[in-house]
């Protein structure tokens, strides 16, 4: 099968190129088969705050995997690919953005209000923090003070991926014709 798939090496951020050579092989007539004796092991690795936020520009790339294969990538994607990428968290970042703004400006009862609002959320974040501070033993050898300190940007800042992922995948979308303005 590798003879007549190949990885598309045409773009320099890759994404989804292993859905792309398993929808070439289809298109070849070859079939997918489940073994339950394979498994992958992936090592615990930690991807640092402003490097992940790099790393999302391979998502220009959903388009032209979108293009490529149009029928394969709407099965397999559009039923759970969300085309913005907003998660519960990026909303309740910016309602704990507005809550301190609030507070500053001497808005107080929207504050208690906004806090009311996301009290769900604070409590999972709250446990959230619980779960890295018991993680951080995994992380052996990194022990050091820019370590804890890109851990903690992370933990707050997450959503800001999510909003980098979503501007990536629409100019990917405009890039490769799948958006027209």
């Amino acid at each position: 099968m590798l003879e007549r798939c190949r990885f598309d090496e045409s773009r320099y951020h890759l994404w989804l190129e292993d859905s792309e050579l398993c929808w070439q092989a289809h298109r070849l007539g070859y079939k997918a088969a489940y073994n339950p004796k394979m498994f992958v092991i992936h090592p615990v690795r930690y991807v640092y705050f402003f490097k992940n936020l790099a790393k999302q520009k391979k998502l220009i790339n959903v388009g032209y995997v979108r293009n490529k294969f149009p029928d394969e990538f709407d099965k397999e994607f559009l039923s759970r690919f969300r085309f913005t990428n907003w998660t519960g968290e990026t909303k309740y970042f910016f309602l704990s953005l507005a809550i301190i703004l609030c507070f500053i400006l001497r808005y107080r009862l929207l504050a208690i209000l906004g806090i009311l609002l996301s009290a769900k959320y604070i409590r999972r974040k709250i446990l959230q923090l619980f779960v890295i501070y018991r993680a951080i033993p995994l992380y052996r050898g990194q022990k050091g003070l820019a370590f804890y300190l890109d851990l903690l940007l992370t933990y707050f800042f997450t959503p800001l991926i999510s909003l980098t992922r979503s501007f990536y995948v629409f100019v990917g979308a405009i890039k490769y014709g799948q958006v027209i303005l």
